[in-house]
């Protein structure tokens, strides 16, 4: 705790360029809508298209991080939501728009790495026997002045504001705290008593696993040291036995696919 004391900041005192995570949409909607609101100029309007079953698309828009329908605006802070490793970014990089292409009218972001970005729609996609049964298209952005801890699942973020005073799930607080590479990039805003509580089925598991690991060390103790290494020498080769039996196996299976 006193590493995340030295972390607490003022809410006067936030970074501007910082994203911010807060457990709640209402919270994360208000942020954004009203700093884009404040830059001048119409907002470029890009929105999601879909194709396949209604429950699959559903399914593919509640777990994709770009909205539906998407607002941006040139200096707009964007984060990323998909990987792509040939254009440069992956999920969770950070940027700022910094103009809109004249001939197809996407935005151009500027990473903070300073990398320049021409960003195109990318689709999130439902496969069966290598085939697509349902797809959505959008561009993989969002903005970024504020995110909920839910959505930040799964990204890497160099710094982060964290709004932790409502948090009402059970390791909503650990998920936020995870997405912040280093220490010197987290600033906490504050924290409610279930920001860092457990949930009960999980202490239960540990609590078994630790007394199935000291049973085990029981049992191992009264075995002497030459029986150990016995079976520490049987052990290796007998593994790597039966691994050559289920590679070939393997093998037999996949080349009869063919």
């Amino acid at each position: 705790m006193y590493h995340l004391e030295t972390r607490k900041v003022e809410r006067r005192s936030v970074p501007d360029s910082v994203p911010k995570l807060f457990s709640h949409n209402a919270d994360v909607d208000r942020i954004n809508d009203e700093i884009l609101a404040k830059l001048p100029d119409e907002p470029h309007v890009f929105t999601m298209s879909s194709q396949g079953p209604d429950v699959l698309v559903a399914a593919l828009k509640k777990g994709c991080l770009s909205p539906e329908t998407l607002y941006l605006k040139v200096n707009a802070a964007v984060m990323f939501t998909k990987n792509n490793q040939k254009e440069g970014f992956v999920n969770g990089t950070l940027g700022v728009v910094e103009g809109f292409n004249k001939t197809d009218g996407y935005p151009i972001v500027k990473a903070r790495n300073g990398r320049r970005i021409s960003v195109e729609p990318m689709d999130w996609t439902v496969e069966e026997n290598g085939k697509v049964r349902a797809q959505i298209t959008q561009l993989p952005l969002r903005l970024a002045w504020a995110i909920t801890v839910h959505k930040s699942q799964g990204m890497n973020l160099d710094e982060a504001v964290m709004d932790l005073s409502n948090v009402f799930e059970f390791g909503q607080g650990y998920v936020a705290l995870s997405r912040v590479r280093r220490l010197s990039g987290l600033y906490i805003l504050g924290w409610n008593e279930r920001t860092f509580q457990v949930h009960p089925e999980i202490l239960a598991k540990d609590e078994a696993f630790r007394l199935a690991s000291s049973d085990a060390e029981t049992t191992f103790s009264k075995i002497s040291p030459v029986k150990i290494q016995k079976k520490k020498n049987n052990f290796i080769p007998g593994h790597q036995r039966s691994g050559k039996r289920k590679g070939s196996s393997g093998t037999s299976g996949a080349m009869a696919k063919f």
